[in-house]
């Protein structure tokens, strides 16, 4: 305080006190913990939760007067996030500094990318915050954090059937996919909803686990070249449509957002596209369309051109992307198409036998898997994954 007392506030575990993550001194003190506490038990990331920061006592009339070794806090307020986020990711790496770590936090500025994700705070189980949902992380991606979301299906009050289905499918297309609840709202774990919606629920999220392969190579190329991994759509008058975006460059995803929508107008972006599944019909972009919508189906395209790298969804990641893979291939008007494959060791933060493949196919032809960078080994080369066209 002003005065030279702790400022005091309230959150959820009570009465606390706020460490001035600016300040070097603090800093040190809260990674050094952090390293202790990592190393005593086995997590492998952190959550910075209520880094706006809350208060509950008093509120941001209370917390504005608070001042640092620096001068008056008020300032500073928005960096609060950000500069916890980066201690937390200094304790991390003075844990383990070879190892990835995930740093998550509620808060953040721009920079903070370069040491957590975000996610969006505690949206609630509404259409409106669904809608919001579609633009946001496309926005957080050309800002530089390519990896954000809302709450699935909106952490506060309670997620009607229909609205967590297609809450989930658009979770499932977005960079950071996790469900969520609060004390004063039922569960919403995917198995308390009622079939058909559970069955639903539970196909958009196979679907996410079976796309796995594509996500993790599309983010290192994205991370390599610099590009954001969402991006907005804009149709032919350069209007933005709020209710679509391109993801990884391959995909454009167009979730249902308003209740009982049977017809949904998409804005096809120029070039050549399928619908999601459907080989036999390649169309052409640079308009709109009139989409059915249905209570399992929502309007999904893939880029001609594209060669997708597809697992059988199993229990986890690690399960998942160890089934064998399967390469779809979606030819653009020559019949050629380019798909991209990284691999490494998933754990290192610098791994030395990580591999990056070109994926080609031309006019009906094997797809061809051809090493990009580092050595690929004879046993893959050998045996390529099943093709599907």
């Amino acid at each position: 305080t002003p005065e030279g007392e702790d400022l005091v506030g309230a959150v959820w575990p009570g009465k606390v006190l706020y460490p001035d993550f600016g300040s070097e001194k603090a800093a040190a003190w809260w990674a050094k913990t952090q390293k202790e506490f990592l190393g005593a038990y086995p997590f492998d990331g952190v959550w910075n939760d209520m880094n706006e920061p809350i208060n509950w006592d008093g509120g941001p009339a209370a917390t504005e007067k608070a001042v640092t070794e620096r001068g008056p806090w008020a300032p500073e307020w928005n960096l609060y996030g950000y500069y916890m986020a980066k201690t937390s990711a200094r304790g991390w790496r003075e844990h383990a500094p070879e190892r990835r770590t995930l740093t998550i936090s509620r808060s953040g500025y721009p920079g903070i990318q370069r040491h957590a994700i975000v996610w969006h705070g505690d949206n609630s189980s509404w259409w409106e915050h669904l809608r919001l949902a579609v633009n946001g992380p496309a926005g957080y991606s050309l800002g530089g954090a390519l990896s954000s979301a809302p709450v699935v299906p909106g952490g506060i009050v309670n997620a009607p059937a229909d609205l967590g289905v297609r809450f989930f499918q658009l979770g499932a297309f977005l960079p950071f996919f996790r469900g969520h609840s609060m004390i004063f709202a039922e569960y919403k774990e995917p198995y308390v909803y009622p079939e058909p919606a559970r069955t639903h629920i539970s196909e958009a999220i196979r679907l996410r686990y079976a796309l796995l392969r594509e996500w993790y190579s599309g983010f290192e190329r994205c991370l390599r070249e610099k590009r954001p991994t969402l991006e907005p759509v804009f149709d032919a008058r350069g209007a933005l449509v709020r209710d679509s975006f391109l993801l990884l460059g391959t995909f454009l995803v167009c979730p249902v957002v308003h209740r009982d929508e049977t017809v949904r107008k998409v804005w096809l972006p120029e070039g050549d596209w399928y619908r999601w599944g459907e080989l036999g019909e390649r169309l052409k972009g640079g308009r709109w369309l009139l989409e059915d919508v249905t209570d399992f189906r929502f309007p999904l395209f893939v880029r001609a051109g594209s060669v997708l790298t597809l697992h059988e969804p199993r229990r986890n990641a690690e399960e998942t992307l160890a089934t064998p893979a399967t390469h779809v291939v979606y030819p653009d008007a020559r019949g050629r198409a380019e798909g991209y494959l990284y691999r490494d060791d998933g754990v290192h933060v610098d791994d030395p036998k990580a591999e990056r493949w070109r994926l080609a196919a031309e006019r009906g032809g094997e797809v061809r898997v051809l090493p990009l960078a580092g050595k690929a080994s004879a046993k893959r080369r050998a045996k390529p994954a099943r093709k599907k066209r």
